[in-house]
Formats: structure tokens, sequence, C-alpha cells
């Protein structure tokens, strides 16, 4: 197993020999520091930003790779060998932590190196709290304020993802299409905060399902969408399981909620309208045929 270090400040430590001090105390010069600098300013994506110090760093120092994280999040670059000896440095601005950059190296650094980490260490810190907090505010603007789902933003984006992965993979995705049952006389009767709190309950249904949450999506009133890359048969189990938790939570029992669904399949030659259309009429199905039901569209190409 490699050793980890932690940052320190090379001044604290004692060093007998005057030429040893003079080595230790010899800084980054400012070019390659306003380099660094004018670099790591050009860029408000934390990935793009650890490769830029990465390769920069790798002129001075044997680095081998590096991984940043903060609570959930974990970026990484390189060889993460176990075995490689690494330093570590818990990245701050005023007393918040930022989170931890951890740099590891193909042999072990000399005092002269670990000084020149030392100064190299904390550069990236102001640049990569703009880039995070520029990536949050660019999720926020994809999340629904009331449920925490996507929204309808977001659902652009990942259905031109899911078609370029289905012509890619000359395969193809399914549109789910949700409406809530009853919801109408809930917001007449109880009012909005009853209305709110349903619409969360359903969407914390739809979360807690097993399909991937970033294709789950909140389009606005009670209309929500799921895009899902698999069959027909794979899409009704998904449905039977959403309303087995509907029907089971007491909640929505008790304000007599259930949900219609319509079903589109995508084919070669679908727009997002077109794909919408087809599932939107199957969802008008579903509706007219009694509620609570799933109605399938049929396929119009081929």
């Amino acid at each position: 197993m490699g050793n980890t270090w932690f940052a320190y400040n090379p001044f604290e430590f004692n060093c007998d020999s005057k030429k040893v001090e003079s080595t230790c105390q010899q800084p980054m010069d400012s070019l390659t520091r306003n380099n660094l600098r004018n670099q790591l300013q050009r860029s408000l994506k934390p990935e793009a930003l650890l490769t830029v110090f990465y390769h920069e760093i790798s002129h001075c120092l044997p680095i081998s790779g590096l991984v940043f994280s903060r609570e959930e999040e974990v970026y990484s670059l390189g060889k993460l060998s176990s075995d490689c000896f690494s330093m570590r440095q818990e990245l701050r601005i005023n007393n918040q932590v930022l989170g931890d950059l951890e740099c590891r190296f193909s042999s072990d650094l000399s005092l002269v190196q670990s000084y020149l980490w030392y100064e190299f260490i904390e550069m990236p810190t102001y640049p990569l709290r703009n880039a995070l907090e520029f990536q949050q505010m660019k999720q926020l603007a994809l999340k629904d304020t009331l449920t925490g789902l996507f929204n309808r933003n977001k659902f652009d984006i990942a259905f031109q993802e899911a078609v370029n992965h289905s012509e890619a993979q000359s395969g193809s995705f399914s549109l789910l299409v949700f409406d809530l049952d009853g919801f109408k006389l809930i917001n007449d009767t109880y009012g909005h905060q009853a209305g709110d709190l349903v619409l969360n309950t359903f969407a914390q249904i739809l979360q807690g399902t097993s399909y991937a949450l970033e294709q789950v999506f909140r389009f606005g009133g009670d209309e929500f969408t799921i895009l899902h890359d698999g069959d027909k048969d794979e899409a009704q189990a998904i449905v039977a399981d959403i309303q087995r938790l509907v029907k089971e939570n007491s909640l929505l029992e008790k304000f007599q909620i259930s949900c219609s669904i319509g079903h589109a399949r995508y084919q070669v030659g679908d727009d997002m309208d077109s794909l919408f259309e087809r599932a939107d009429l199957a969802l008008y199905r579903a509706k007219k045929n009694g509620k609570n039901c799933l109605e399938l569209s049929p396929c119009v190409y081929g």
C-alpha cells in the first residue's frame, strides 16, 4: 500500500543544513504561477479545470493521478493505483470546506517537490468554487422547484440524447405520459397546499422506482413523463409497479388519486412533437376508457 501525506508547510520543517533550507524555499516562478492561474480561469467545468491543473503540475512533479471529492461528487483522472505515494489537501474558503484534493505520484516526492506541491495545491480552490457553483445553478435551471424532478428544459435535452443514442445503436425508446386522475378536484376542494402534497407524493413514487431518475420529468400541473430505454413489456411492468405504489399510498388513497398513462414508442422519423402527440392521444384514450389504466399508441411507420 502507498503512503498518504496530508498537506504541510515546508517552512515549518527544522532544517539543519543551510543548503537544504535554501532549496526548500525556492518558490514557483511567477511565469508558471501566472500561467496556471490564467488557465484555471478559462473554464466553468470542474473536469476541465482539474485536467488543466493535472497537466500543468505534471511538468514539475511525477503526478500519476488526481481525485477531487466533495459530498457525493467525485472527479478523477489519471492512474489511481493504491500503491502510489499520495498527498491530500482539504480545500477551504473562509473556513468553508470546498472538498478534498488528492494527488497520487509515481514516486516519493523530494523536499523540493513537496514544497512545489504545497504552492500548487491551493491554486484551483477559487476556480473550482466558481465552477461548482455554476454547475449547481445549471442543475437548478433543469429542476422542478416543487417536486425536485427534472423539468421540461431537461426533457428537451434528454429527448435529443435518447434519439442520438437510439439512432447510433439502431434501437428505440419509450415515452410514458402520466396524468393524475381527480387532481383538479383536490385543488378545488382542499386548496393548492393539498394539491402540492399530492404532487410531491406522486413524484416520490416515481423516484422510488428502479429505473434511472434522470429520465423522470414533471412537465407542469399534474403531468409527468418518463423516457424509458426498453421495450413495451418493460414499460408495462414499470407502469404496473407505479400503479401498485399509488394504490398502496395512504395519502393518495385518502384523496382517491389514481393515474392514467399514455405510451408511445420512438420510431425513425419522429421528432419530439410527433412522439408526444401519439403518447398524448394514448393518454386521452386511457382517460376515456375509465382512467387508472395504460393505453399504448400503435406504430405508424412501416
